[in-house]
């Protein structure tokens, strides 16, 4: 209501100056004093005088060239507006905007609601409810509201909207095409796709990652459909002319589409790569430029029913270059400030191992698994981890050596201040007798050194990733407990999450 009045009291003040200003009604030569048409006069002689007043109007500065006529029409309405902004000004602070706006009409709370007025919003939401028996022209009023505010992105979304488009699709009362806008406007897609590759590679690799952008709403509220991004196409743009071609890894990701009152409808990612047509494949020298494109499809599938809603497809596109074999495709740079950044913030969970015996027989199998816990990240990090016993210093990785390739999220806020857990397995091939026997000391001793050395050959295939900070990272005395055994079934939950014992070795 706030909005409202201000805007009145504005548009009245305006009025009111143009009203006191009058309009032109006559042109000719007037007395300055009085307004008298000196029209057929010697006004020109210094010595001539108004008639009507009486003073002087030979001299400079005496008369003028028109007159105005205040329009008292144009007052009254300066007046009757500043009242009434005056008037809902007062409202507003007193607390009654609710009581207020819920005795007007439709179209004048309608129209309030369009000015941004939150109170006015709120209104129209309580008589969109399913309660009340709401004609179908104000129905198609708050929706087109609800749209035309969602699209316009530089505005701040407001949730309130969100809300009037949650009821409208619960009460099943938007068309496929509106549909079909709210999911596009309303979903973020990014897509970052690898801009070096190297001779013999057959794909370029991609990441693509679908969050909700303008879609919060006051309550949370289930859709009834599947929000599905899918990717639709991708290949070379050669001379112009798009070459099709597959796409390897995940293709789609789904989830629940829901109103969330913090809007997020959950982060979907797929990634892999951009599969290269054989006659691009054969012939890559390096040196060699060109475009790599890929269209990334939202659609909507009825939970219940049989119903599809596919929108615009988003493109996006790459210019990729071919690097020599020794040219790197993810770089190393320094920044010691950033690596003890990490260093401080870090810290690992104790190493929970399978007993020999319960170990899975096949190719090779996880005997271990352990969390870095990370507090403050802000650079990107790449390596590998490495195993070493706690007493000689003997260093040995596993067959599949844990990587760990965590790019910079833009969408935190501030990026450095965060929280986040990475998962490390560790795997060793079961007909690997000396690396089994190594690991087989490390249960025996029940502790063991981690060691982290950047590596960013590891994130050459995160497209996100194109630098990260140079890091070593020695974790010294990590608890190794037997899954199974008594130790760890009498852990206390609070023990389970930290290695107390451990610490960074500088």
């Amino acid at each position: 209501m706030l909005i409202v009045s201000l805007i009145l009291i504005l548009i009245g003040l305006a009025l009111l100056v143009l009203a006191m200003r009058g309009r032109i009604v006559a042109r000719g030569s007037f007395c300055r004093a009085c307004g008298f048409d000196l029209h057929g006069l010697m006004a020109d002689d210094e010595a001539s005088k108004c008639p009507e007043c009486g003073r002087e109007v030979g001299k400079p500065g005496t008369t003028r060239a028109i007159r105005k006529a205040r329009s008292r029409r144009l007052l009254v309405v300066s007046i009757v507006l500043l009242l009434i902004g005056s008037g809902l000004s007062v409202v507003h602070f007193s607390g009654n905007a609710s009581s207020f706006y819920s005795a007007m009409p439709h179209r004048i709370v309608l129209s309030a609601s369009k000015w941004g007025d939150d109170d006015a919003i709120d209104e129209i939401i309580a008589r969109l409810s399913p309660k009340q028996q709401t004609p179908e022209w104000v129905w198609e009023d708050a929706i087109g509201l609800a749209m035309t505010h969602q699209q316009d992105e530089g505005q701040q979304w407001n949730p309130r909207w969100g809300e009037v488009l949650s009821l409208a699709i619960q009460a099943n009362r938007l068309s496929d095409e509106q549909l079909a806008s709210v999911v596009r406007n309303g979903t973020q897609i990014d897509v970052w796709l690898r801009d070096k590759i190297r001779p013999g590679d057959s794909y370029v690799g991609y990441l693509c990652e679908q969050r909700s952008k303008r879609l919060s709403a006051l309550t949370r509220a289930d859709t009834g459909f599947m929000l599905d991004a899918e990717i639709i196409a991708g290949g070379v743009i050669e001379d112009g002319v798009e070459v099709s071609n597959g796409i390897g890894g995940g293709s789609s990701s789904a989830t629940s589409f829901i109103f969330n009152t913090n809007g997020a409808t959950g982060m979907m990612a797929t990634g892999s790569g951009v599969m290269l047509p054989r006659s691009r494949q054969n012939n890559l020298q390096v040196g060699d430029t060109f475009e790599i494109y890929m269209d990334v499809q939202i659609k909507l599938r009825g939970k219940t029913e049989d119903r599809e809603i596919v929108a615009e497809p988003f493109r996006f596109s790459q210019q990729v270059t071919v690097v020599g074999e020794d040219e790197p495709i993810v770089t190393v740079f320094e920044d010691p400030a950033a690596a003890k950044q990490i260093r401080e913030g870090l810290s690992i969970e104790p190493i929970m191992a399978m007993s020999p015996e319960k170990v899975m027989v096949g190719i090779q199998s996880e005997v271990a698994n352990s969390t870095l816990v990370f507090t403050a990240k802000p650079e990107s990090i790449a390596g590998k981890i490495y195993l070493r016993h706690h007493t000689d210093g003997e260093l040995f990785e596993t067959n599949s050596v844990t990587t760990i390739a965590t790019p910079i999220d833009p969408n935190q806020s501030p990026p450095s201040s965060i929280r986040h857990s990475h998962q490390l397995s560790i795997y060793i091939k079961e007909d690997d007798l000396e690396r089994r026997a190594a690991f087989n000391r490390v249960i025996r001793d029940g502790v063991v050194d981690v060691v982290f050395l950047t590596d960013p050959s590891v994130s050459e295939s995160n497209p996100k990733i194109d630098e990260v900070v140079d890091l070593r990272l020695v974790f010294v005395g990590v608890p190794v407990i037997v899954v199974g055994s008594d130790e760890a079934l009498g852990l206390d939950p609070g023990e389970s999450m930290t290695a107390a014992s451990a610490y960074v070795e500088d």
